[in-house]
């Protein structure tokens, strides 16, 4: 039932854009005339509504794909080796030494902070691209304050209780703001040529 939070609360509705993209190429035009002309054809409250339903949509593919991703998630210590298991489609297995665990990144977007939700990610040394993105991932979603016990747990660290967590220094964060801005004016402005 973790997949269906993660899934809620994710940042996955990156699949429905990926979708509405691929919907584009192919019917580009006539996309853009009906959602042009939707609110003269069908009237603002239908077309409202046909909005709503695309949200609920987006929302749907984002639990969806976050369900298949970490389906039956599992990460156990074995020795000084951490096995990942997870995937319904595609399934993946993973072994990880535990002295190639760099770091360990707390993740909390803003809905998840206001339910008092995080993931944890980590660094593995050696690891790039493609390999990343499957060891990345220590714990897809848990309560806030139970994500340290658990990583505590999972990676035999006893004094873990007395790691003092950093935030996201002042310069990092504004870039961050700024490559999201980026990302949304270009998309705003690619999407407004597009429609002329």
């Amino acid at each position: 039932m973790n997949w269906l939070l993660a899934g809620l609360t994710g940042g996955r509705v990156g699949v429905a854009a990926a979708l509405i993209g691929l919907a584009e190429q192919f019917y580009g035009q006539r996309i853009a005339e009906t959602a042009l002309s939707a609110p003269q054809r069908y009237g603002l409250r239908t077309a409202l509504v046909f909005v709503a339903l695309g949200i609920v949509a987006a929302f749907v593919l984002s639990v969806a794909a976050t369900a298949v991703t970490y389906w039956d998630f599992t990460v156990r210590r074995d020795g000084g080796l951490l096995r990942l298991h997870r995937g319904l489609l595609d399934e993946r297995r993973d072994t990880v030494p535990l002295t190639r665990v760099q770091s360990l990144t707390i993740e909390e977007n803003v809905v998840r902070r206001a339910l008092g939700l995080a993931a944890v990610k980590m660094v593995v040394a050696g690891r790039a691209g493609k390999d990343e993105a499957i060891t990345d991932t220590l714990l897809p979603i848990a309560r806030r304050a139970d994500a340290p016990v658990l990583v505590r747990d999972v990676l035999g660290i006893a004094a873990l209780d007395d790691v003092t967590l950093q935030p996201m220094p002042p310069g990092a964060r504004i870039r961050r703001l700024w490559r999201a801005a980026a990302v949304v004016v270009v998309s705003t402005a690619a999407t407004l040529v597009v429609l002329h």
